[in-house]
């Protein structure tokens, strides 16, 4: 449909009227497009996710992976102990930008893991058992995921300004001391425009990612294999930190 027009609008309307739970999802030509403001404030009810179209085709699979993530994860996380992954961001714009590289990265590793399967119902179930992920706009909707999912958080991303409690300054920062205090091992990734953040995030959180930087999603991939185990298994000597031996496989 015409974004240029309220075809968008009046057409979420009319799916939410005949079935309210259908997920409904806009892709915006641009984050500066001028009825963009509209569809974000004045049609939430109808409109479930708001994209901004970068040219990475990686993007459809984030949105198919996000609705299977929202609707899967009450029964993957009780029934099969599934990992979360909490992304708190109100730019939809760095959400376009993020989720892409996060489900890329976890589809990887979900790849890498099935080669050692022993056959088909072990490859499904390892690929279907990848960490979900949950995107919460406001650091109320972020609380409670992670209260909701505490035993199964596997990590939380955060940018420093979102709307929480009448705020929006430095939410980022007061929402992660509060988990700090109930979880002190839980990785914590800040990221934020403002480079003078960085000392102050790094008091409560594992890692600092400017969002203006060049590397930006380079960084996040590297966070990933750092923070969540990615990648080949490192036996790390205690008292020095070196790692002694690299491996690839179970077997190895």
């Amino acid at each position: 449909l015409d974004f240029h027009t309220g075809r968008v609008e009046k057409l979420a309307e009319k799916i939410k009227i005949i079935k309210p739970t259908m997920p409904v999802i806009v892709l915006a030509p641009s984050p500066d497009h001028r009825r963009v403001k509209n569809l974000k404030e004045d049609n939430k009810k109808n409109i479930d996710y708001l994209f901004y179209w970068q040219g990475n085709p990686s993007l459809f699979l984030a949105m198919v992976k996000l609705i299977e993530d929202s609707l899967n994860l009450e029964h993957d996380t009780s029934e099969a102990d599934v990992q979360v992954i909490i992304l708190i961001e109100d730019s939809v714009r760095f959400i376009s930008s993020y989720l892409p590289k996060m489900y890329t990265c976890l589809i990887h590793q979900a790849r890498n893991s099935i080669l050692e399967a022993l056959n088909e119902w072990g490859k499904t179930l390892r690929m279907r058992g990848r960490p979900k992920i949950v995107l919460a706009r406001t650091g109320e909707e972020g609380l409670y995921y992670y209260n909701k999912y505490r035993k199964n958080v596997l990590g939380i991303i955060s940018d420093v300004n979102f709307p929480y409690k009448g705020n929006k300054t430095g939410s980022g920062l007061e929402l992660a001391r509060e988990i700090r205090k109930d979880n002190s091992e839980v990785p914590i990734l800040i990221q934020s425009s403002d480079i003078t953040q960085k000392d102050e995030a790094l008091k409560v959180a594992s890692e600092f990612l400017y969002k203006s930087s060049p590397t930006l999603l380079s960084e996040l991939e590297e966070h990933f294999i750092k923070f969540y185990c990615f990648g080949p298994f490192n036996f790390i000597d205690p008292k020095t930190g070196k790692i002694i031996e690299t491996v690839e496989t179970m077997k190895e």
